[in-house]
């Protein structure tokens, strides 16, 4: 069952998403220790200081590395995106920094490391300069990050720099911390979640699990992402969710608000909620858009209707969510009146 297309009066026409004919193998795994964290490192100098923060986005297609440099001169920024290279069967990336210059390349692992050999970097002045660098996790929350640059045909090592997983609240203000304190509270829900149905049928075709939610991090935890009805392969599903949205401590209210649109121009505003007994409610309105045909319960008139979900955990992989619409000044069951979910790992 699809949460979005309950939404839409059951029309699966509008909330479909093709199944992948791929494995749903994550081609990405040998760098996923890094996502989600921040990690930091001294330069060779004692004064620079490197910054990666790394996260998934449109589900696990894509990793996305924002880093800075700080020290005695100009802060340094740069971005990498990771993808899997079908043609190249490897990953791929590229890299492009605030002074101009641009990256591309490729990275393997083996025997626990990651290797980016051959790194082709063009700076602004149109000079390429090859390189390449090794990562080795040391530790859960360490790695070593080694570089070299090709000088003539010989291998000449720029800096070798040991990284350290950040917390979450580092570097922020009061504020800051207090907002991803406050949503520590929600990190049951982080991952990917299919239906029971769809994942076993999935598994015995062997194609890729359509994912019904998944909530992932976002910057130092400080928002929580919403992504729903994608599939978990490299597809168009992958890269454009039916849903995005995220979830983040107002300060002024003192509560969790949801804020989200989909690709049908509907838009959602709520707020969660943390119960007491370990449930989590999500409560909403839909803004449906201008001549919107499938709006739930048509005799409600007008373009909003508004929601609520009721998360019961069984365990942490297994979740059933209730679904709730406000009628007649209460709250009655909608649809089927709940759909099932269950955690994948990927």
């Amino acid at each position: 069952m699809r949460y979005v297309g309950i939404l839409l009066f059951g029309s699966a026409a509008c909330a479909s998403t093709v199944a992948a004919s791929e494995p749903s193998v994550d081609m990405l795994s040998p760098m996923r220790f890094l996502v989600g964290s921040c990690w930091q490192g001294t330069f060779p100098d004692g004064e620079s200081v490197d910054t990666h923060c790394y996260r998934s986005f449109y589900g696990n297609a894509f990793i996305r590395d924002v880093h800075l440099v700080r020290g005695k001169n100009p802060d340094y920024r740069g971005e990498t995106v990771y993808q899997w290279d079908r043609n190249a069967n490897s990953i791929s990336y590229r890299y492009w920094n605030s002074l101009g210059g641009v990256s591309d390349g490729v990275a393997h692992s083996s025997d626990g490391m990651l290797f980016f050999p051959g790194e082709r970097h063009v700076r602004d002045d149109g000079t390429v300069v090859v390189m390449q660098t090794v990562i080795e996790q040391t530790a859960p929350d360490k790695y070593v990050s080694t570089t070299e640059q090709q000088v003539d045909s010989e291998w000449k090592e720029l800096w070798r720099i040991e990284f350290s997983r950040l917390s979450p609240s580092t570097d922020l203000g009061p504020a800051g911390r207090q907002q991803a304190e406050k949503l520590a509270v929600f990190s049951r829900l982080i991952g990917n979640w299919a239906d029971p149905e769809e994942l076993e049928e999935a598994q015995k075709s062997g194609t890729a699990v359509p994912i019904q939610q998944s909530y992932q991090w976002g910057p130092r935890r400080m928002l929580l992402r919403v992504y729903e009805n994608l599939a978990q392969s490299f597809t168009r599903d992958a890269l454009d969710p039916v849903l995005e949205g995220m979830v983040v401590w107002d300060h002024a209210v003192e509560g969790y608000r949801y804020m989200a649109s989909t690709r049908y121009g509907w838009t959602f505003d709520g707020q969660f909620r943390a119960l007491d007994d370990g449930r989590i409610e999500r409560s909403y309105e839909v803004h449906y858009a201008k001549g919107e045909q499938y709006i739930p319960e048509p005799d409600l008139g007008g373009q909003v209707r508004r929601f609520r979900e009721i998360y019961n955990f069984d365990g942490n992989d297994r979740v059933r969510i209730s679904l709730e619409l406000w009628k007649d000044d209460k709250w009655s069951e909608f649809g089927p009146g709940h759909y099932d979910a269950v955690r994948v790992d990927h």
